[in-house]
Formats: C-alpha cells, structure tokens, sequence
C-alpha cells in the first residue's frame, strides 16, 4: 500500500494493526518518505522506518529507526513477549522536532528521536510525509529466500489510523489563552480557589466568562512536542503531575515552572474532531476527570483510552 498523492500529512499519530509473517528472506515494512522525494531524492527526503523485522533480528524483535541525508541514521529495537506473535499496533507519534516509536501503547514510546540524536541532517520538519505498507522478499538485508520460507507469507493488516496533529491549520497558538472543558463533565479546568501558590489543586468548575482563573496557555516546553500550560490568573504556575508520580488517580496541581522538568511537560494529542487529551511526559498518562460532574473535584492523571470523554478536552480561545 502506498499513499502517495491520496493521503500526505505532516505531524501525528500513524499506526497499524497487523500481524506479521517470519522466515528466510522476508522483510515486512510499515514505513514513510517525504513527498518532496521527486524533487530532493533520497535521503534528503526523511524516510521513518516505523516496524520492520528481518531474519537477524529473531521473530519476537522489530526495529524502528530515521534516515536523513549527511549520516542521520539512527533508531531502536524492541522485543515482543516470546511466541506473541499475533496482533500488535505498530506505531509512531511524529511532532515538530521529535519522533517516538512504540508498540500497542502510544504513551509509553521505546524510543523518542530527536535533531540531536545523530549527526546530519534531520530532515522531519520539512514538509509532509506519505506512508507505505509492504512485505519484500529478499534484498541485501534480509538475504534470499530459501526452501523454508513460507510461500505464500502474508502480512495481514486490520486497519491503518493516522490521527493528524494540526498546529498549522487551526491547532493550539501558543500566544493565546483558552477555557479547556472536559467532554464528560462539560466543566472548565480551574485554579482551585484563584490561588496563586505552589501546591494549588487543578480542578474542575463551572465555566466563567472570560475568568482568568480558567484560561490557560500551552507554550513550548523543553521537550519537543510538549507543552508547559501556564495558568492566566497563577503567573508562572503550571499543571504539574505532583511529586513526579507515575501512578492512576494521582492528582494534578500548579506549580512553579522548573524548565525541563518531566512532571510538568503535556504533549497535546489532537483527536481529529476538535477534541484533545493531554498527556504527561513524566508519567504517560492522561489529564483526566475521574468520570464525575462536580464542580471542585481535583484533575487527576490516568491511563490514556481511546474513546474516553474523562480524557478529552474542547478548547475554546478566549480575548
């Protein structure tokens, strides 16, 4: 399969449902190349190597990686639990300097990829990127095939999502100040009590008009693709995962900005209709509502699921 000139996009969440195929000679891919590859050629293009496996890696290993001109090739291996197999989400988040790839949960990355983690060229904000589905027999990596090669092999995929992250076509403007409402609840993420201190609970509350209080603003954070989200009414306080635990049901609460710290760094997720979930990079998990409607009930972090209005948020710009 291949998308070129049906679907190129920039930034986001690509992945599939598949089951592979293993033997001598065999070389399924789920990969990507710029689409200005007719006019740069490769490797100027960016290609992002999302799963593949060859022979020399074992059945219960894949590998994904980045290849850019002037060296820029670098990436990971992870393995699968033995004689597991069968269906697994393959996957990559793709944001402005940063690339993480990961199997089945896309919170918990085996490897995040960024300008630094190679010499040359990084060649992933330049435009967008089609993707490509294949399953090649033989080649230099792989080797030839041989008598035990299955035949026929077949990579069996389920579905392909792309959810696009949209910065540059209505997205989050980081010089602006929004209300962010729980989907659940149809509550405002508050300042608890309009409090201006260290240890203030995030929590959520009847909706004001333009009260600052319940306007936030998402600005680049140290991290690539993460946000420190900065209370309008707390100056320099931000959402904060407290004390850095990585546990469901821990409470979010404002704090100081330390610059670079984990605890307080929230990857927006775009999901496509408007709605967004925000996810902690010290963590992985999801700024959630604990499923209640009351005002004053503390924002807590949880296991990111998909479909879960606890995790999903509007943002409204405010003046």
């Amino acid at each position: 399969m291949n998308t070129a000139g049906h679907h190129d996009i920039q930034y986001g969440r690509f992945e599939a449902n598949m089951i592979l195929p293993f033997g001598t000679g065999l070389w399924p891919a789920f990969w990507m190349l710029g689409s200005n590859i007719g006019s740069v050629g490769w490797p100027t293009c960016g290609e992002i190597d999302i799963m593949e496996n060859v022979p020399q890696m074992g059945q219960w290993t894949i590998q994904s990686s980045l290849h850019g001109a002037n060296g820029f090739n670098t990436g990971n291996q992870t393995g699968l639990s033995s004689g597991d197999w069968n269906w697994h989400v393959y996957g990559v988040n793709w944001w402005p300097q940063t690339v993480a790839f990961y199997v089945d949960d896309f919170t918990r990355p085996f490897v995040t990829l960024h300008p630094s983690s190679s010499g040359g060229t990084w060649e992933f904000d330049n435009g967008p990127s089609f993707v490509l589905l294949n399953l090649a027999v033989g080649g230099n990596w792989p080797g030839p095939p041989d008598s035990s090669t299955p035949n026929p092999a077949y990579m069996i995929v389920n579905n392909l999502r792309v959810l696009q992250y949209c910065a540059s076509c209505g997205g989050i403007d980081s010089n602006a100040w929004y209300e962010v409402i729980n989907q659940t609840s149809g509550l405002c993420v508050d300042d608890a009590a309009w409090g201006t201190s260290n240890g203030t609970h995030l929590q959520q509350w009847a909706c004001g008009s333009q009260q600052a209080n319940q306007e936030w603003q998402f600005r680049p954070a140290a991290t690539g693709g993460y946000d420190a989200v900065y209370s309008r009414n707390a100056g320099g306080l931000v959402w904060d995962d407290a004390a850095g635990s990585t546990a469901n049901g821990n409470g979010i609460q404002l704090w100081s900005y330390g610059g670079g710290n984990p605890n307080q760094e929230w990857q927006p997720h775009s999901l496509g209709n408007g709605l967004w979930r925000f996810v902690n990079l010290k963590s992985g998990l999801c700024l959630d509502n604990t499923g209640s409607t009351a005002n004053g009930v503390q924002m807590t972090q949880w296991q990111c699921v998909d479909g879960n209005a606890n995790q999903e948020f509007k943002l409204v710009q405010q003046p």
